[in-house]
């Protein structure tokens, strides 16, 4: 199951949930309550706890949608953004920039 087809659209705004892929680390960082389904872009299984808190959208802004991605496909993501020029509501934490570049090379 790909990305939406407008999920890089300027006009649209989706919120992203980082999930860990199972094969990756079946155990550690894991929350209680975490569920199994697949990624939102290349359908590998992964932990989605769908209590996460995501921040609200600003006032007036709509939601198109939520996503869960896997770090490969988070890194993809962002590469393709900066590449894009796509602008973020809120930029990734710097740690999660750092993990996705150590772990990914992006």
């Amino acid at each position: 199951m790909p990305l939406p087809d407008d999920f890089y659209n300027d006009d649209v705004t989706y919120r992203i949930r980082l999930c860990i892929l199972i094969s990756e680390n079946p155990i550690a960082g894991i929350v209680n309550g975490s569920k199994v389904y697949p990624c939102d872009s290349c359908e590998r299984p992964i932990w989605v706890h769908e209590d996460q808190v995501i921040p609200d959208l600003p006032e007036g802004m709509t939601l198109s949608g939520d996503v869960n991605v896997c770090g490969p496909c988070m890194a993809h993501i962002h590469a393709r953004s900066k590449a894009e020029e796509v602008e973020w509501l809120q930029e990734p934490p710097a740690d999660v920039i750092a993990a996705i570049k150590k772990e990914y090379g992006v």
